[in-house]
C-alpha cells in the first residue's frame, strides 16, 4: 500500500531544480558536440516534412509511428527549423523525464528523499542525454515514464481521481506504443502487473486499475486508428510497421547476435566498456530483486513490500533485457 506521506515542499522544490539543471544541461551539451547524420537526421527529417505538410504513411514512410516527428514538428512550428531547436527540444523532454521519475519514486518510498533525487539524476543522464536529440526510443521510454508515473499516482487515489490517473497511463502507454512499437508493447505486461503488485486492496480494486488502464490505452490507439483511416494510409502502416519491422524483430532474436556479443564481452575483455559495465549492473540488481523475492522475511513488517518490489524490479529488468 502506497501511504501519504507530505514530503517538503522545499525539499521537492530543490530536488527538482537540481535534476532539470542537470537533464537540461547535460542532454543540450551532448547535442551540440556533434552531429552523427545516419541516426540524428531520422527525426529532424520526419519533423521538417510534417511541418511543410507531408502525412507519414502517406507521403513518406517508416518503421515506426510517426509521435516522435510530431512532438519535433510542434517544436519546429514554435520555434523554427534549426539543429538547436532539435536539440532543445530534447533537453526539454529529458528534464521532464527526471522530473516524472523523481515523481515516481517520492511517491513510492515517500520516507526516504535520495531513491528520488538518484532516479531523477540517473533519468536525466541516460533518457536522452546520450543522443542528445530527439529520439524515438527515448521518446518511447518518456511516454512510459508518465505511464508508471500515473499508475503510483492512481493507486493513492480514490473514486474518480483514480479513474483519470489510470485512464491516463493507458492513454500514454498507447503513446508510447505509436511511438516505438516494441518499447510500448513490451512494457504492457509489466505496467499491467503494477497495480497488482503495489495494492493492498481486494481484487475489485485492481481490476478496476485494469480496467482503467485498458480504457486509456483503448482510446489511445483507436485515436490513432482513426488517423490512419481519415488522414493516413493503414495498410502502408501495416505493411511497414507491422510486416517490415516485425520480420527484421524476429530476425534478429533467432540470430541473437547482439545477446551473444554482450555475454562474450563481459569475459573475453572484447567490447565496449560501457556496455560491460551496465550489463553487469542489469545483472546484479536482477540478483538482489531474486533475493528480495526469495529471502527469509518472515515476521519483519515490511516482508511484503520488500517482495513486491522485488517482482517490480524483475519485471522491469526483463524488459530491458527484451528490449535490448
Amino acid at each position: 500500500m502506497l501511504v501519504p506521506i507530505r514530503p517538503s515542499k522545499a525539499s521537492n522544490f530543490l530536488g527538482m531544480a537540481v535534476c532539470a539543471i542537470w537533464a537540461g544541461v547535460i542532454s543540450y551539451l551532448s547535442g551540440m558536440r556533434g552531429f552523427f547524420a545516419m541516426d540524428q537526421s531520422i527525426v529532424f527529417d520526419g519533423g521538417w516534412r510534417i511541418l511543410h505538410g507531408q502525412i507519414p504513411f502517406r507521403d513518406f514512410f517508416l518503421p515506426h509511428g510517426p509521435l516522435c516527428m510530431w512532438i519535433q514538428a510542434l517544436a519546429f512550428h514554435a520555434l523554427g527549423v534549426n539543429y538547436q531547436v532539435y536539440v532543445l527540444t530534447a533537453a526539454t523532454m529529458n528534464v521532464l523525464g527526471a522530473w516524472l521519475a523523481f515523481g515516481t519514486f517520492r511517491a513510492l518510498v515517500p520516507e526516504k528523499k535520495w531513491p528520488a533525487w538518484i532516479a531523477g539524476l540517473l533519468t536525466g543522464s541516460w533518457l536522452y542525454a546520450p543522443m542528445g536529440t530527439t529520439y524515438i526510443e527515448q521518446t518511447g521510454f518518456f511516454f512510459l515514464w508518465i505511464a508508471i508515473f500515473a499508475v503510483i499516482r492512481g493507486l493513492g487515489a480514490n473514486g474518480t481521481p483514480a479513474w483519470g490517473w489510470m485512464g491516463l497511463a493507458g492513454g500514454a502507454l498507447a503513446a508510447a506504443i505509436v511511438a516505438k512499437t516494441n518499447a510500448g508493447l513490451l512494457a504492457a505486461p509489466p505496467l499491467f502487473l503494477m497495480p497488482a503488485l503495489l495494492r493492498e486492496f481486494p481484487s475489485r480494486r485492481i481490476l478496476k486499475d485494469w480496467i482503467g488502464i485498458g480504457i486509456g490505452l483503448v482510446s489511445g490507439l483507436g485515436l490513432f486508428y482513426l488517423w490512419l483511416n481519415w488522414h493516413s494510409d493503414p495498410a502502408a502502416f501495416y505493411h511497414h510497421v507491422v510486416e517490415i519491422a516485425g520480420r527484421e524483430g524476429r530476425k534478429r532474436i533467432l540470430e541473437n547476435k547482439e545477446l551473444h556479443l554482450v555475454v562474450c564481452s563481459l569475459f573475453n575483455g572484447k567490447g565496449n566498456d560501457l556496455v560491460r559495465v551496465f550489463t553487469v549492473c542489469a545483472y546484479t540488481l536482477m540478483g538482489l530483486s531474486v533475493a528480495w523475492v526469495l529471502g527469509p522475511y518472515q515476521g519483519r513488517p515490511r516482508a511484503t513490500k520488500i517482495r513486491r518490489f522485488g517482482f517490480l524490479s524483475l519485471l522491469w529488468i526483463a524488459y530491458q533485457h527484451g528490449f535490448g
